[in-house]
């Protein structure tokens, strides 16, 4: 962190989440000279130790460096980008997750049975490697957080074999195949391979977080809500687009790879996809596929968190990054079970029990989100 040395630096919001990070040390490494927050009545006062300034002072602070402590905060950082273009400042917006990332633990990667992983040694010089990279893979704006683009990455360069194909359901604007690309073409043992990611997406904004989204970042206006342009673009954009076969569209009428070795998924937004894509799981590799539900730390889309139960003899938790859960198919599913919608046949009472099995694992702010969406049962 030593180019942070002598920079006027800020976070905004005086949050949980930086609450957090100064009670536990994780900011000791820097040298912060406030809090800015749109609450004007927090003006003047401190919290935990640092003054908070109202953001009509941003001017005035001018500072070199703005750390949002929002979780997934994308949409924040959209509007204070927004109001440094308007004063026309030169200050730089990161999440600060950027600032403090750090390898993943140990026990993540041995559940998982990562190649290339087994001591503690290897492991720590892979990380710093990739954690040095991790800037390159940041380029296609996402909505992804900063640690599961990391983990997208590390898949494609480090554990893809080129078994089976890497399905990437739920691009948006290509964030995602963007971290599974600049993995793979580092992939020593797949330099020459070919279409080897598969990127499905819709192409359509279709809510108003989206639509206000594509607005500020692209000035597509919301009547204009066909985005598949953009995506085509950043796709092409990035080197060796010969390794993405993009596919735009209804993802219920399109073509799949007869083998599935990495499946990352945004794309279950509803249950007739998410039971598709169940029925999919029959193209994943018996001990070595890794499944990705990004949607799955989410107070809406209970089906998700119900199927994921419902198949839990055949899949390994794996862990959880951002809203994301990652599992490892442990054994082949036979269809006749993947053919089976849980959702249609089962009770409540049953359908509550399989949506809140994987409940166990998780800490106490990702419960309360997953919890939410059982109401929706």
């Amino acid at each position: 962190m030593d180019n942070l040395k002598n920079k006027k630096i800020y976070v905004w919001g005086a949050s949980n989440y930086l609450k957090d990070l100064l009670d536990n040390n994780k900011l000791s490494n820097i040298k912060l000279d406030g809090i800015i927050d749109n609450d004007i009545s927090k003006d003047g006062q401190f919290f935990c130790d640092l003054p908070i300034y109202h953001s009509e002072k941003l001017k005035k602070l001018n500072p070199d460096l703005i750390l949002a402590t929002v979780p997934n905060c994308a949409n924040i950082i959209i509007d204070i980008k927004k109001k440094i273009n308007y004063l026309q400042l030169n200050s730089e917006v990161k999440d600060i997750s950027e600032i403090l990332l750090k390898p993943y633990n140990m026990s993540f990667f041995e559940c998982v049975k990562f190649r290339y992983c087994k001591n503690k040694s290897k492991l720590n010089q892979i990380m710093s490697i990739i954690q040095r990279e991790l800037p390159n893979i940041y380029t296609v704006y996402s909505m992804l957080s900063v640690k599961e683009k990391y983990l997208l990455y590390y898949l494609a360069k480090y554990y893809y074999s080129g078994e089976g194909k890497i399905f990437d359901a739920g691009i948006f604007l290509g964030g995602c195949t963007e971290a599974f690309l600049k993995g793979l073409i580092l992939n020593k043992k797949q330099k020459d391979v070919k279409k080897a990611i598969w990127a499905y997406e819709y192409g359509n904004a279709t809510d108003l977080y989206n639509e206000r989204l594509l607005y500020n970042v692209y000035n597509i206006e919301p009547n204009q809500n066909d985005f598949t342009n953009i995506t085509f673009t950043n796709l092409n954009d990035l080197k060796y687009p010969d390794k993405i076969k993009f596919i735009q569209g209804d993802i219920l009428k399109q073509d799949y790879p007869d083998k599935i070795e990495i499946m990352f998924l945004d794309v279950c937004k509803t249950p007739e996809i998410n039971f598709r894509i169940q029925q999919l799981f029959s193209r994943m590799i018996p001990g070595k596929s890794v499944l990705i539900q990004q949607d799955y730390i989410y107070e809406n889309l209970p089906y998700i968190k119900i199927t994921m139960g419902y198949l839990r003899d055949y899949f390994e938790y794996i862990g959880s990054i951002g809203c994301s859960v990652v599992f490892l198919l442990k054994k082949e599913i036979p269809m006749n079970i993947l053919n089976i919608n849980p959702c249609k046949i089962y009770p409540k009472e049953k359908l509550i029990e399989l949506h809140n099995y994987y409940n166990k694992y998780l800490n106490e702010a990702q419960k309360i989100r997953v919890l939410e969406s059982e109401y929706k049962i």
